[in-house]
């Protein structure tokens, strides 16, 4: 080829280094990437999930403060009906945001992927989902990557690691 000869078709569609080729699945890294991205297609989804949480969760502390601060510089009676329904309404959501951020946590470090599913699946219900409806299809995507048997073959590996 060096001669100045034209190649044939089967010489350029044998070359190793073809730069038309698909790139590998979206959560991998490519071989010389960083080392948390190595292998784990549950990254990607799992970072954007943990970051909406943590946003989530720190916007929901604001109605938290309010109601513990009027109930604390009242006068000693019973709290409003629906300062308690508010309440308890926060606390459910800041739940769920724990859930899906030890969830998320779980699945970037590819260890206990029960709990990892369990985020992922909370981070999937439409009232409970950070960011509001922002956060099913990456709670989707997720659950996809977790379903896959070479995923859930990796997170044994680590555990069984871990474990020794």
């Amino acid at each position: 080829m060096t001669d100045g000869s034209v190649p044939s078709p089967d010489d350029v569609l044998s070359q190793d280094a073809n730069p038309y080729t698909a790139p590998g699945t979206l959560g991998e890294a490519p071989p010389g990437g960083p080392s948390f991205l190595r292998g784990n297609p549950t990254f990607l989804p799992a970072l954007i999930l943990s970051a909406m949480a943590a946003i989530y969760g720190a916007m929901l502390l604001t109605p938290l403060i309010k109601i513990l601060e009027t109930a604390a510089a009242g006068p000693r009676q019973a709290m409003r009906t629906e300062d308690v329904v508010v309440l308890l309404c926060v606390i459910l959501l800041l739940g769920a945001q724990l859930l899906i951020l030890i969830g998320a946590v779980q699945s970037i470090r590819m260890r206990r992927h029960g709990w990892a599913m369990m985020g992922a699946v909370v981070a999937a219900i439409p009232g409970l989902t950070p960011c509001l409806l922002l956060g099913i299809p990456f709670a989707v995507w997720m659950i996809l990557e977790l379903r896959r048997e070479d995923v859930k073959l990796k997170f044994r590996e680590r555990d069984a690691r871990a474990a020794t």
